[in-house]
């Protein structure tokens, strides 16, 4: 499973369309995160089409974020996407808060 996080400078962007980056982890059948790529945006274009396909492509099936629009949750559930709201700081810190509420 993979995951993505909207990112400013090593944290979670507070505004999912403001972000710099998407940082992509791919979780393994131990939760353990195995992998991270860097997907780089046009900041304030972080829900444009071409990015939603690029996630969608590449398998990332939830979306951590801080806050997020109504239309950009419809968005992305388009793609088949969850997104899970009120995430913040830096990103391994994120990262190991979804792994330790998912275990629960």
């Amino acid at each position: 499973m993979k995951i993505a996080l909207p990112v400013n400078s090593g944290f979670i962007e507070e505004y999912f369309k403001d972000s710099e980056y998407f940082s992509i982890y791919e979780i393994d059948e131990n939760n353990n995160a195995i992998e991270e790529e860097t997907i780089a945006t046009v900041r304030g274009c972080g829900c444009t089409p071409e990015i939603l396909e690029i996630l969608f492509n590449i398998g990332v099936k939830t979306v951590l974020v801080n806050k997020i629009t109504a239309k950009e949750i419809f968005e992305l559930n388009h793609f088949g996407i969850d997104v899970i709201s009120s995430f913040s700081g830096e990103v391994s810190d994120a990262v190991n808060e979804w792994k330790e509420n998912s275990r629960k």
